[in-house]
């Protein structure tokens, strides 16, 4: 690594300082353009994700849950989740309305909102329904009823005019359960769930929002997952004990055309700096909704916007096994080029399966890979060259995997597994019927590596490049031509086997013949290079991909030397002449448009001297 020198903290200030991390903008001479919308995180927009204002959402036996001519029988049967959960509502033999509901009322605090009403329900007998009903203060209500024999919907009930803007609807999650749901705006009250002996409703139950009947003890229906939220749409069902939940998660952002990204970690809001990287296209036509019929399906069923995305928006869908069968899978075909590195990448998040495998079926040797959600690791099979996993916060992950493509077609596979990817063959697992992940944003790119998001709603779409530049720079007094100290901390998440990833380029504008000086990463090394005079100067076996470090760069007539991360190395004599025509700096790319970084610049800094060799050891210890 060269000669250690003892730091010394220097008193000169830099005469340009970008701290990209720290200001989340640009300098207004820098010039930025990307001619095209592009994804980042803004590191503090958060969308609530996951909400349940009910407690003991599956334990309706609970005291907390109060029952009028009903019983509940617990764990009565499998729930749509797979365990023994769920649970049997019963009519007793009295006369009156067989309901049950929450005490106190979830609700009734709140004016004013939306909120949706929902909960799981299967038959137990043909000729008993399901009846939902939010009751409100001076005898406003909303109900629906639903036939879980026949998939029948009853038309929505509305008496009063404190509740508006009413939708109801179901979902069929297999094995026989449907999942009710009311939505609309209410003031106060509480939500009730009933027995009712028909689906349609006599002007009495009109009148009340139930049915008052005489009741049989064999008859009822089962019900599992109960659930109110403050929106309205319904959204992933989370289960609760004692006590309510609200989750919240970061949401992907979307910068227009010519608007610099100051991305962040989702998960820990570090500022990571400014984004810069190549252009890259979604092969991909439909890039989130898996009910399209271009999502095709083998032993599986599928669902569109079950849940919350990673970008806010309720897109994200859910795949289930279906029971005793093998291979089962999403698929999404495409087109790509052949004997090139290409990435598919995906977001997941864990239903109930602990792993999800990714892979291409429409290569003739299979490349797949596998991630577990539980000890958030991921492997790939021999042919896959990289695979990689990245939390973006609310148990969803983005994961990737990088082969070389062997064949034009692609068939995107998004497929359930009990174990690690070891052998390129198609995963083999024999579902119960229960399993479940949710998926979001399928991308194929060509390149080593994934970049970010790219949306696709009917069509490939492509992001194009981000290019900074700073303009003029002859014509400004904090820039001297051939004599400086230049800081930088940055980081690629570039693979470190590919070289030319640009930090600072700086140049005229002619045909990059200057460069005085090019600062940019070449493998694992950092290198400065003086174009004119044939000199490049090093810090060798220093960059990891996706690390950030700090390095430095002083020079001046026969004297110019390198410093990373506290070292330095041996001065060297050999800089001669000098410069006058130097007129840009390209940041992150060389030439506007070449050999991009693809990672981040935490902070770029020039001082208008050469600072010592301790001083620039000192700049990359702070």
């Amino acid at each position: 690594m060269g000669i250690i020198f003892t730091g010394s903290r220097h008193s000169i200030r830099p005469s340009l300082n970008l701290d990209f991390a720290n200001s989340k903008a640009l300098d207004p001479r820098i010039t930025f353009s990307r001619t095209s919308n592009a994804t980042y995180y803004d590191g503090y927009t958060t969308v609530k994700a996951e909400e349940n204002l009910v407690k003991y959402s599956q334990d309706f036996d609970n005291a907390y849950w109060l029952k009028e001519a009903a019983t509940v029988t617990a764990n009565s049967t499998s729930a749509p989740d797979g365990t023994t959960t769920a649970e049997l509502l019963l009519e007793t033999a009295a006369s009156g309305t067989h309901k049950i509901y929450p005490n106190p009322p979830p609700y009734n605090s709140v004016t004013g909102n939306s909120f949706t009403v929902s909960i799981y329900c299967k038959s137990y007998v043909s000729d008993r329904y399901l009846g939902l009903v939010s009751q409100l203060g001076g005898g406003s209500r909303v109900s629906v009823r639903f036939d879980p024999s026949t998939q029948t919907l009853s038309s929505v009930l509305i008496v009063g005019s404190e509740i508006t803007n009413v939708t109801a609807g179901y979902q069929d999650v297999g094995n026989g359960w449907y999942r009710v749901y009311l939505s609309g705006t209410f003031s106060a009250g509480n939500v009730y769930i009933a027995a009712a002996p028909s689906n349609t409703m006599t002007p009495l139950d009109q009148s009340y929002g139930f049915s008052s009947y005489s009741g049989d003890v064999t008859k009822g229906i089962y019900l599992w997952g109960a659930q109110i939220e403050q929106k309205d749409n319904v959204s992933a069902y989370t289960p609760t004990t004692n006590s309510l939940i609200t989750k919240y998660q970061p949401a992907l952002q979307t910068a227009g055309n010519n608007v610099a990204r100051f991305d962040h970690n989702p998960t820990t809001g570090e500022s990571l700096g400014l984004l810069i990287e190549e252009q890259r296209t979604n092969l991909v036509n439909i890039s989130e909704d898996i009910s399209d019929a271009s999502f095709t399906t083998n032993f599986i069923t599928k669902q569109g916007s079950t849940l919350i995305a990673p970008d806010g928006t309720l897109t994200a869908g859910t795949i289930t096994s279906t029971s005793g069968t093998a291979g089962m899978r999403l698929q999404k075909n495409a087109t790509s080029s052949t004997g090139v590195a290409v990435t598919y990448s995906i977001y997941v998040k864990k239903g109930n399966n602990r792993y999800v495998t990714i892979g291409d079926r429409g290569e003739s040797t299979e490349p797949w890979s596998t991630f577990d959600f539980d000890t958030e690791s991921i492997t790939g099979s021999p042919i896959v060259t990289t695979v990689n996993s990245t939390s973006v916060g609310n148990g969803w992950y983005r994961i990737s995997m990088t082969w070389t493509k062997q064949n034009a077609s692609f068939a995107g596979i998004v497929a359930f597994k009990s174990s690690f990817a070891t052998t390129n063959t198609t995963p083999s697992f024999v579902g119960t019927g229960y399993e479940t992940i949710h998926i979001w944003g399928m991308q194929l790119e060509v390149g080593s590596f994934p970049t970010s998001y790219i949306k696709t709603t009917g069509s490939q779409v492509t992001r194009s490049y981000d290019d900074a530049e700073m303009k003029n720079i002859n014509q400004d007094d904090w820039f001297k031509q051939s004599k400086g100290t230049w800081f930088v901390n940055a980081k690629t998440f570039e693979p470190i086997s590919i070289s030319d990833k640009r930090i600072i380029h700086v140049d005229n504008t002619t045909n990059g013949s200057n460069r005085f000086p090019d600062i940019y990463i070449d493998y694992d090394d950092v290198k400065a290079l003086f174009i004119k005079q044939g000199l490049t100067l090093s810090v060798t076996n220093f960059v990891s991909s996706d690390t950030y470090f700090k390095y430095s760069l002083a020079y001046e007539y026969q004297n110019a030397n390198v410093a990373g991360d506290g070292t330095a190395e041996t001065v060297n004599t050999t800089l001669t002449g000098s410069t006058s025509d130097l007129t840009t700096i390209y940041i992150g790319n060389y030439n506007g448009g070449y050999y991009f970084l693809n990672g981040y610049i935490k902070k770029l800094s020039y001082y208008p001297l050469r600072l010592t060799d301790n001083e620039i050891i000192d700049l990359t210890e702070e």
